[in-house]
């Protein structure tokens, strides 16, 4: 009965009045006080996300144009005359939350503009907010959204290059991945899925370190390197739909970079493909071999060309395996199934110019290739 007479008064009530207080006053020293209370503030609850979701519906309901018109004339408010989300909400009538979206959510998506503007928009930020402007200010003032100045300002975060996807100008990075890519590199594609996986298998972690350092030079990221205990190997990979489809094209296709950048082609495709010897040839002299292997002739000579033309090292190419031969590795016995060459390079002085102007990036090949200068 308490609870009927109770429901039946508060619901006659829209607002807070005294008529209400005055009800919970009398019911104070009654058990029903609590239940009572209880159910006012639900009233008073429901009442306000009417009154709210009135508003919301009024404007979301309205033509194209007057919304339009309306957006304009709050953004107009806020810049000349500086009143805030809450009083333009009052003036037009309308729901605060509706007008922050308007007149803070009104600025350019930085992740549309190149890489260079980003950078440009983010030293700018920094230098108004150490001038002491607040976020919207900045964000109107250079015409970009008000979530980017936040992310630049107040959680530190530079622009990264994977918001556009990767950086393909011609660079000694983008030459080296080229060159690993086309030796013991590796491209995974799953369209169904939606992946585009460039990644290296090795058992070097010195080598797989300096495939990581290119690849978030280009990126803008740094991918993790993982060891798989089943292989034995280290691995780092990075999903980009972008470089994978420029890495996927023909070699022949990248002469440019190639060309621009031939020490680090020939370095990526010497830490994948390639190997050094050293051993006596006599009681008091060495001889060290550089060799390639690879089942792509056109790339080898396209290797002995380079050699040739840029630091004039003089290399030959011959047939190290048939196809069907049996090639023991280690504990293994492998079939091959294509034809490999090899591209050596035989000659002390020969030697001596690659290891000072091509080099490796794997410690166990350093060791045996700079002991030719000892």
């Amino acid at each position: 009965m308490y609870f009927s007479i109770a429901s039946i008064m508060i619901s006659l009530i829209p607002f807070p009045s005294s008529a209400a207080f005055t009800l919970i006053f009398l019911c104070k020293s009654s058990p029903m006080f609590m239940f009572i209370h209880a159910i006012f503030h639900h009233h008073l609850y429901i009442t306000n996300v009417y009154y709210i979701n009135k508003a919301m519906i009024k404007v979301r309901h309205l033509p194209f144009e007057e919304r339009r018109k309306l957006r304009e004339e709050a953004i107009r408010l806020h810049r000349e005359e500086g009143l805030s989300a809450g009083q333009i909400g009052k003036k037009l009538d309308i729901e605060r939350h509706t007008i922050q979206h308007w007149i803070y959510g009104q600025g350019l998506h930085t992740r549309k503009l190149p890489y260079e503007k980003q950078l440009e928009l983010y030293e700018k930020a920094k230098e108004l907010r150490n001038e002491g402007m607040e976020v919207s200010e900045i964000a109107r003032i250079l015409g970009i959204n008000r979530g980017a100045v936040i992310s630049w300002i107040r959680q530190n975060k530079r622009p990264r290059l994977n918001n556009v996807g990767a950086d393909l100008t011609p660079s000694f990075e983008l030459a080296y991945l080229l060159g690993v890519v086309l030796g013991d590199g590796c491209l995974s594609v799953n369209k169904k899925k939606y992946k585009y996986v460039v990644v290296l298998s090795a058992k070097d972690r010195d080598f797989v370190e300096s495939f990581q350092k290119a690849l978030s030079k280009v990126v803008g990221r740094v991918p993790k390197i993982y060891f798989d205990r089943k292989r034995g190997s280290w691995f780092c990979s990075i999903h980009n739909k972008i470089l994978f489809n420029y890495l996927y094209r023909s070699f022949k296709e990248h002469s440019e970079l190639i060309e621009k950048y031939p020490e680090a082609f020939l370095k990526g495709i010497f830490d994948s493909e390639g190997s050094v010897n050293k051993r006596k040839s006599s009681k008091n002299s060495y001889r060290w071999t550089l060799a390639i292997d690879n089942t792509d002739i056109e790339l080898l000579n396209l290797c002995k060309d380079l050699l040739d033309k840029h630091f004039g090292i003089f290399s030959c190419i011959g047939l190290q395996s048939k196809k069907g031969s049996i090639v023991k590795f280690g504990d293994r016995e492998i079939k091959r199934n294509k034809d490999v060459f090899r591209l050596i390079i035989g000659r002390k002085e020969d030697v001596k110019l690659f290891a000072e102007h091509i080099g490796c990036s794997i410690e166990r090949k350093k060791k045996v290739l700079y002991s030719v200068f000892d």
